[in-house]
């Protein structure tokens, strides 16, 4: 941003803030050696290392990436329980991906749903896709929250219009089945065209595949090539939200 790209020129001042006791610097090398950027090839227990330091510090960013490390088992044997311990630091300082990881995994136990709801709220209000899926999920399941329709349609749309493939194929589901009470058929096909482009292979792409046919099969051609509009003009959103252009990307 606003020079030239020179991956050892940022390793170099990484290095240097290490050095004199940066504590963010530290967290963003362990991120490097982690994903493997700055010309890095990535190393999960040197990213291990910086991460656990600086996240003893404090830095957030750290204590996200040491929970992720300790939920997967990369670069140190797998704990769940300090994951949750770690996510749950970094949640507290206001980390978004934290919260939304730290209220998937509370709401997957009954005995901390009402506390994972609370951070799926935090997360979901903030944006982030996941946690509005999620959190629409608990609506709907009443998991952590009392059932409510109504509020599942609100969240699982919101996923929906950032590009969440299940989120696209929930809402396009719930519109489908007449969960918010409108049967539009073309609207319910429209989002499940964008499920099925956006869904990995695997469960949900088959799932959203089945929706799709169903939804196909209440619709003439014409109502299909409306659809088909709906879904483009969604394809241009989502476009123009994934690549913002150069000035808007964040260094790691």
């Amino acid at each position: 941003m606003g020079t030239v790209a020179d991956p050892a020129a940022a390793l170099a001042l990484y290095r240097a803030a290490v050095a004199g006791g940066d504590t963010h610097a530290k967290a963003n090398l362990g991120v490097a050696y982690y994903l493997g950027h700055v010309g890095l090839t990535a190393d999960r227990a040197e990213a291990f290392r910086l991460c656990s330091e600086a996240a003893a510090q404090g830095d957030a960013l750290a204590q996200l990436y040491l929970a992720n490390m300790y939920a997967s088992g990369e670069g140190t044997p797998r704990d769940s329980g300090a994951a949750l311990t770690w996510y749950r630091r970094a949640a507290e300082q206001g980390n978004v991906l934290a919260q939304a990881t730290l209220g998937s995994l509370l709401t997957a136990d009954d005995a901390d749903a009402v506390e994972g709801v609370a951070w799926l709220h935090k997360a979901a209000a903030q944006g982030d896709a996941s946690a509005q899926y999620n959190l629409s999920r608990a609506y709907r399941l009443g998991v952590g929250v009392k059932a409510d329709l109504g509020q599942m349609v609100v969240w699982v749309r919101k996923a929906a219009e950032q590009g969440s493939a299940a989120g696209l194929n929930g809402l396009g589901y719930s519109i489908l089945t007449g969960v918010d009470g409108s049967y539009d058929y073309v609207a319910a096909c429209a989002w499940l065209i964008l499920a099925v482009e956006r869904a990995p292979p695997g469960e949900l792409h088959d799932r959203a595949v089945v929706n799709l046919r169903d939804a196909k099969a209440q619709l003439s051609e014409t109502e299909q090539g409306e659809a088909e509009q709906r879904a483009e003009h969604w394809r241009e959103v989502f476009a123009a939200k994934e690549h913002p252009g150069d000035a808007d990307q964040a260094a790691p």
